[in-house]
């Protein structure tokens, strides 16, 4: 009877502690922003030249191989005009770039009065182990 008693407080204590874990982790994906209060993109023509513009929240990142623009639904060049970027050990990607606090971006000989159809895809995560799919802005 003892067993069975002392069993029971066991199962009881290890349940308590999993449910405070669980309640842990569900408030902290509560306080994950949606991706564009997060990555805040902006843009400019200028001269035949787009430049786009994130504002990276602190405590997220961008994958720099994530980023990729489409022009008429054709993989377009980009140049990158500043980023601040870091090596960053992935489990799912391996080692690979980030990007933190702010990328900047230019297409270089373009028109967006053309009717061009032009779409910005990136994808990023949080430092609390979230990661957001993989985000389109159609311009």
């Amino acid at each position: 009877m003892k067993k069975i008693i002392f069993i029971l407080i066991i199962l009881t204590a290890n349940n308590l502690i999993l449910a405070e874990q669980n309640s842990k982790f569900f408030n902290e994906i509560k306080e994950i922003l949606p991706a564009k209060e997060v990555f805040k993109i902006t843009f400019l023509e200028n001269n035949k030249n787009l430049e786009i513009n994130w504002h990276i929240e602190e405590g997220y990142y961008l994958y720099l191989n994530s980023v990729g623009i489409e022009i008429d639904k054709n993989k377009g060049k980009y140049k990158i005009i500043s980023a601040n970027l870091y090596d960053h050990e992935d489990e799912f990607f391996g080692k690979t770039k980030i990007i933190r606090n702010k990328l900047k971006i230019s297409i270089n000989n373009l028109e967006i009065s053309d009717n061009k159809d032009i779409n910005i895809y990136y994808q990023g995560c949080s430092d609390k182990g979230f990661c957001y799919p993989v985000q389109n802005l159609k311009i």
